[in-house]
């Protein structure tokens, strides 16, 4: 909300499956909050209100078979920078402080690298 001046973004993507509360809250009204992460074990309460009253769009899609060739495109041709987004690069060995950081809403994406012996 900061970066839109309490505006709220025109689009909103939740790609883990457990962040529809919070798409509904950074979507601006008559904006689009889009689902295909997909969590069976999270259990998200939100208010139907939220939504109505502010004329908010709900997608909801299934990753298909041709969608992971889709974004790999985008990020090789780099048409969207996604970059700003990595908030925290640790190697594997630090997997834990990486999660840690995720819940407690101190990282966004949380990147993973292998370590060599």
């Amino acid at each position: 909300m900061k970066e839109t001046d309490g505006n709220g973004a025109d689009i909103v993507i939740d790609a883990v499956g457990c962040l529809i509360s919070d798409a509904v809250k950074c979507v601006k009204a008559s904006g689009s909050v889009l689902l295909f992460g997909q969590n069976a074990a999270a259990k998200e309460e939100i208010c139907q209100n939220d939504i109505t009253s502010r004329g908010i769009t709900i997608y909801g899609n299934f990753i298909g078979d041709h969608t992971l060739r889709n974004v790999a495109n985008i990020l090789k041709t780099k048409k969207a920078d996604f970059s700003q987004m990595i908030t925290h690069r640790l190697p594997l060995s630090r997997f834990g402080e990486g999660l840690e950081a995720m819940r407690k809403g101190e990282a966004l994406e949380v990147i993973l690298y292998p370590e060599s012996n």
